[in-house]
């Protein structure tokens, strides 16, 4: 069965929200999910996934340290042809969504549309997250 793992930090829990939406999303389809807080991630946790999504809110204008410390520790992983996504919350910018897709696109990982929110996420953002999960889902069930 084709495998989804989602990797989030969070710091007012918007960041978590998404990731479970997504992993809604990608349950609905029919895919084996693993969510997990970056806190309690090792790099084990990726090495059987077809996909990876890796999310953070925007800290500063950066990713959270936890979460550009796990990226740097996946470099060890062949990544290659996999299929990733960056995704989080954000209140002005999107550099740390982008930071992620590019360090994910750097290890060769085949990268879908990312997923941002503003703030925290209301039904609307929420059921996009879902929609999202359902799309890199039925990409690695193909």
């Amino acid at each position: 069965m084709p495998k989804l793992v989602i990797i989030y930090g969070t710091s007012m829990r918007n960041t978590e929200l998404v990731a479970r939406a997504i992993e809604e999303g990608a349950i609905r389809e029919g895919v084996e999910t693993l969510l997990k807080n970056v806190n309690d991630a090792s790099t084990n946790d990726i090495l059987n996934a077809d996909a990876v999504a890796i999310g953070s809110p925007n800290c500063r204008d950066a990713m959270m340290p936890t979460v550009k410390k796990f990226l740097k520790n996946l470099a060890c992983i062949d990544l290659r042809g996999r299929v990733g996504l960056a995704f989080g919350s954000y209140g002005w910018g999107l550099e740390a969504i982008d930071d992620i897709h590019n360090i994910l696109l750097s290890y060769g990982m085949e990268m879908v549309q990312d997923c941002g929110v503003k703030g925290k996420p209301e039904d609307e953002e929420l059921d996009e997250c879902r929609r999202v999960g359902s799309q890199i889902a039925r990409k690695i069930k193909e």
